[in-house]
């Protein structure tokens, strides 16, 4: 079964937009919602899919900059778990989430059953963070965004807020996928009221990994036992060694690397993304 969106109160004056879809199996808790759940009801067959988007992003409130953070991120998320009534749940967290997901796991160990990882954030900054500033940058294709630069002096994104930010989240898009051609399969969108404006969104997400500073949380974390999956896609401009360096962290996580794939494994290489996290959320 399939619900439509409702809204879940933070407690400090935002709104986080909430989905579920599926029943019965295990009860997945995964966020950015509008970027990735329309592309992920294969797992609703066998699973119960709750899926969220986080302050300031797709269906959520607006979020100021004094209402963004990591540590936020993090508490939402067992927001989220006491809206459902769940006393454990899975997670599966994908980029930025994924670090979110595990540090979750780590305060909280009796309230994950599993997680799975997604392309995730290394556990400390340096030299990840570069490392990926640098594969974004050298991947963004020149002529797409001179071409966005000219519906920007046209004044698109005053006339056509959601034109233009499908316009922006197409670059990005083909910035994740190792084959473009996915991508006109893909279902969902970030483009969402009320945060239309894709240049906020990621000014806010930038400020938000900025405000984390030079993190390394390996040694604080070492022995996290929660059993996790992690996938990567070998193509990634997520640097991969940051999810070795989880396993190093984790007592009970392997490591499964996906061929031919950038960011977006669902898209890219759905017929071992769905088998994978079917099996290992459907395992016990």
């Amino acid at each position: 079964m399939t619900s439509g969106c409702e809204f879940v109160d933070t407690g400090d004056g935002l709104r986080l937009a909430m989905r579920s879809q599926g029943s019965g199996g295990a009860l997945i808790v995964a966020p950015a919602m509008s970027w990735m759940t329309d592309d992920l009801t294969e797992l609703a067959t066998a699973h119960t899919l709750v899926s969220y988007d986080v302050r300031g992003q797709g269906r959520s409130d607006r979020a100021t900059d004094q209402q963004i953070g990591f540590e936020r991120d993090v508490d939402d998320l067992d927001t989220i778990r006491r809206a459902v009534g769940a006393e454990r749940v899975h997670l599966l967290g994908w980029s930025y989430h994924g670090a979110v997901a595990a540090r979750y796991a780590w305060r909280n160990p009796d309230r994950v059953a599993s997680m799975a990882l997604v392309g995730p954030v290394a556990p400390r900054a340096a030299p990840h963070w570069r490392q990926y500033l640098a594969s974004f940058g050298k991947r963004l294709d020149p002529a797409r965004l001179a071409a966005l630069e000219q519906h920007r002096r046209a004044g698109l994104k005053s006339s056509d807020p959601a034109a233009w930010c499908r316009a922006h989240t197409d670059l990005i898009l083909r910035v994740y996928a190792e084959d473009a051609s996915c991508l006109s399969s893909m279902k969902s969108s970030p483009c969402q009221r009320p945060n239309l404006d894709p240049e906020l969104v990621n000014q806010q997400m930038l400020k938000v990994i900025e405000a984390m500073g030079d993190y390394d949380w390996r040694e604080e974390m070492q022995g996290l036992a929660t059993k996790t999956l992690i996938l990567h896609g070998d193509q990634d401009p997520v640097p991969i060694e940051g999810s070795h360096e989880w396993l190093d962290v984790m007592t009970s996580a392997r490591l499964e690397v996906l061929d031919g794939s950038g960011h977006l494994p669902w898209l890219e290489v759905p017929d071992r993304f769905f088998p994978a996290v079917d099996a290992f959320f459907g395992d016990p």
